[in-house]
C-alpha cells in the first residue's frame, strides 16, 4: 500500500510543499519526493513510482543466474586474490575446489534454496548436495 505523506509542518494539507510516497516492499522502505502540492496527481505518479521501482527491483532487470562455477572463478580473481594474504588465498582456493566439486554447474538460485542440504559422506570422503524438486 502506498501512503502519501507531506514533511512540512503546515496546519492544511494543501499547502504549496511536496507530496512524497511512502511505502515497503519486502521490507524495505521507500520515500520518494513526487514534486507537486496537487493529492490527485501526488496518488497517480506515486503508482508510477512504485511500479517502476518494483520492475527495477524484481523484474526484468533482475540478474542473470549464473553456474557456481563461473561465480567461483570470479571470485577468486576478484576478491580473494585482490584483498587476502598468500596463506588465505590458498585456503580459499581449496575451499572452492572442494564446493567445485558438488556445486559445479549448479545455478545460483538452486543453491541458496532454503531447502538445499550438503552432507559429508564419510565413505567416500566427499560432500553430496540434495536439492529440493523443481516446482512445476
Amino acid at each position: 500500500m502506498t501512503a502519501l505523506r507531506k514533511r512540512c509542518r503546515c496546519r492544511d494539507w494543501r499547502c504549496d510543499h511536496w507530496w512524497f510516497a511512502d511505502f515497503r516492499v519486502r521490507g524495505r522502505r521507500y520515500r520518494i519526493p513526487l514534486k507537486t502540492a496537487n493529492k490527485n496527481l501526488a496518488a497517480q505518479l506515486a503508482t508510477v513510482e512504485r511500479n517502476s521501482l518494483l520492475k527495477a527491483r524484481y523484474g526484468i532487470f533482475q540478474q542473470p543466474d549464473v553456474a557456481f562455477s563461473a561465480f567461483a572463478k570470479d571470485y577468486l580473481k576478484d576478491h580473494v586474490a585482490v584483498n587476502t594474504r598468500p596463506g588465505t588465498l590458498a585456503r580459499e582456493q581449496e575451499i572452492v575446489k572442494t564446493l567445485t566439486r558438488v556445486f559445479g554447474s549448479t545455478r545460483s538460485r538452486r543453491i541458496v534454496s532454503s531447502n538445499t542440504s550438503v552432507t559429508a559422506s564419510p565413505g567416500d570422503g566427499g560432500l553430496t548436495a540434495r536439492f529440493p524438486q523443481a516446482s512445476p
